[in-house]
């Protein structure tokens, strides 16, 4: 049940389990043997197909983009428009507070 749970609620997905063939397999084999009906099947997939389309519309940085935005912290840095982590804290307590 754990594994089912897991995988439902979207604290992992299978790519970052690095789950093997057999483990896939055995996950398999668990759903299989529950009880469901067509409905609860439909829920899991469209939960599932929607984890995988957020995934796969995720792109990576390129390095142009790494670097451009190295240059723009560094000259906020250069700049003075940085927070300390204390200051940064204190706002977000009262953002949070304020919004709450």
């Amino acid at each position: 049940m754990w594994c089912l749970s897991v995988v439902l609620i979207g604290k992992i997905n299978i790519k970052s389990t690095n789950m093997n063939a057999v483990s896939l397999n055995n996950l398999w084999l668990y759903l299989q043997g529950l009880t469901l009906t067509a409905d609860n099947k439909r829920w899991i997939a469209d939960h599932l197909y929607e984890q995988v389309r957020q995934e796969e519309s995720v792109q990576p940085y390129t390095m142009e983009e790494i670097n451009a935005r190295l240059d723009r912290a560094e000259a906020d840095v250069a700049a003075g428009r940085v927070l300390s982590r204390t200051e940064a804290s204190k706002r977000m307590k009262e953002y949070i507070e304020q919004y709450s």
